[in-house]
């Protein structure tokens, strides 16, 4: 049993694999881990300084009978990244073929007709290639680059700049710095959702922060 002390870019999907956990959730669900569910709800977003109760692993015990032939099926839980695709006007990307490579690995996908897309990950993925087909035949396909686990908490400054960098209001480098970039970003989110006159970082402009950014719009 160890104390494992979060890095930039970590997830509890990856902390699990590089310990040699097939199931993440054995590690976000521990009862050590009660507190850390309560601060973190997504156990794909934590912070750096965050502490993550890693138990030991279980021993495998199997029985099978001699002289024949046996089956093992390891159960290995994953975990998947869902975007939701617009251009600058903030249209849907509907219907769309497109493919993310994850270590070297390239996984075919679909936009729907909302523009939202679904992938399946490794565990241990940390980064991505998103490509997306033009609307027309023989357009280019636009490319993206995607991090994986670089989405801080959203009470964080650095991660409201980068949701609201995502969602098209543009506030520049996630430096973790409240400047007038971002100020102006956050100011244009409220004004946008309804919230013009409450405090930047006020817990309503902050949920719906949160919402909006996961593609809940109601």
């Amino acid at each position: 049993m160890t104390i494992h002390v979060v890095q930039a870019g970590e997830t509890i999907y990856s902390i699990a694999a590089e310990q040699g956990l097939a199931d993440w959730r054995v590690v976000y669900d521990h009862p050590n881990n009660a507190g850390l569910r309560e601060l973190r709800p997504n156990p794909g977003v934590l912070f750096a300084g965050d502490e993550v109760f890693i138990p030991d692993r279980p021993p495998a015990a199997s029985s099978a009978s001699t002289g024949a032939d046996h089956w093992f099926v390891a159960k290995r839980p994953g975990h998947f990244v869902e975007l939701i695709l617009e251009d600058t006007r903030g249209d849907a990307l509907a219907w769309r073929a497109c493919s993310l490579t994850v270590e070297g690995v390239k996984l075919p996908g679909h936009t729907g007709n909302h523009g939202r897309v679904r992938f399946a990950l490794p565990l241990t993925a940390k980064e991505g290639d998103l490509e997306v087909a033009g609307a027309e035949p023989g357009a280019e396909p636009t490319r993206y680059g995607l991090k994986v686990g670089e989405l801080d908490p959203v009470e964080k400054v650095r991660g409201q700049q980068a949701r609201l960098n995502n969602l098209g209001f543009i506030c520049g480098a996630h430096d973790d710095t409240m400047n007038s970039s971002t100020q102006r970003a956050l100011a244009a989110f409220q004004l946008n959702h309804g919230l013009e006159g409450e405090d930047p970082g006020g817990p309503a402009t902050l949920e719906c922060l949160e919402r909006v950014h996961r593609g809940e719009r109601g």
